[in-house]
């Protein structure tokens, strides 16, 4: 998106909201400066004689400087949410319908199950698995859904006095499965290096591959049950793709091609998104917000899932 006036539409907006927080946080600061102010006074003998109680003016110092700390957090907080849920508001639909013209289904309350993300076979079952952001879309022959997912496993463990206390160790990712017609029976496995933990597992009875490209190689490890299956989906070109495509995200890449599907984790993903009250709106921005929802489309495109051999089982294999 390319359109000037609708950004200055947006900076005018965001320099209104800003205005209105930063008064907001400045009577908060002043009610914090009042409760510095009477901190000091016991020291400097700034004090009436009729506040003999020193406890008094501690205690109302105390309460004023976290009411003011505390309120300019929450103002700051609410103020960056409104101007960001604008920006949702304004540019999601309109990317979303740009890119996926088949059409699509957005509902942030839901998610997927657990055995859709499980039939990867490489996740350990988690105590306590969230989900939310459900989307599904279609694109020339393949189907896709995604969601994020936090797979959750607790620690115990007991302290000297003998109580039992619980930790907790959280993966936070986004994943997203596609369904291409042509159906293999093989298994591969592309997994981004140092992206280890306990939720995931390597699968049993599959060899490692390894290419001519030493830089793919370092990056990544793959393990399939068929070598020739391994060099006819990851051509060269794929794996340029590949590692652009890490390079553009922030998160560790998992990738598994089972039969007729793709499965596709992006662990610890981060947003490299950094839309804010406090931050000149910028078409950089922007263009980052779109190419995160573009996410499914341009891992397809990479993974080559939209070309005659994952939708012809005549294709030469």
């Amino acid at each position: 998106m390319n359109n000037e006036k609708e950004i200055e539409n947006l900076e005018a907006y965001r320099l209104k909201i800003r205005k209105n927080a930063l008064i907001a946080m400045g009577i908060s600061s002043a009610v914090a400066f009042v409760g510095l102010f009477l901190f000091a006074t016991p020291f400097f003998g700034w004090y009436s004689e009729d506040f003999e109680d020193y406890k008094t003016i501690f205690a109302l110092s105390f309460a004023f400087i976290i009411l003011g700390i505390t309120f300019i957090f929450v103002f700051k907080s609410f103020f960056n949410s409104r101007f960001k849920r604008k920006i949702n508001e304004k540019f999601k639909d309109y990317f979303l319908n740009m890119f996926f013209k088949e059409g699509y289904s957005y509902d942030y309350s839901k998610g997927l199950s657990f055995e859709v993300l499980n039939q990867s076979e490489i996740l350990n079952r988690p105590d306590e698995y969230k989900t939310s952001n459900y989307f599904c879309s279609s694109n020339e022959g393949l189907t896709f859904v995604g969601a994020d997912y936090d797979l959750i496993f607790y620690h115990y463990y007991t302290d000297k006095d003998g109580n039992r206390h619980r930790t907790e160790n959280h993966n936070p990712g986004k994943f997203y499965v596609f369904t291409y017609p042509r159906k293999f029976n093989h298994y591969l496995l592309i997994m981004e290096k140092n992206n280890g933990g306990e939720a995931f597992r390597l699968p049993n009875k599959k060899s490692a591959i390894e290419f001519e490209s030493m830089d793919f190689n370092k990056r990544f490890s793959v393990f399939c049950d068929d070598p020739a299956f391994a060099f006819f989906v990851i051509t060269p070109q794929v794996q340029l793709n590949l590692m652009k495509f890490d390079d553009d995200i922030s998160s560790r890449l998992i990738v598994i091609l089972k039969e007729n599907k793709l499965f596709l984790f992006m662990n610890n993903f981060t947003s490299k998104t950094k839309i804010s009250l406090f931050k000149k709106l910028d078409q950089e921005q922007i263009n980052k917000y779109a190419s995160e929802l573009k996410l499914p489309l341009t891992l397809a495109d990479d993974m080559d899932l939209e070309k005659e051999k994952f939708h012809n089982k005549d294709f030469e294999f």
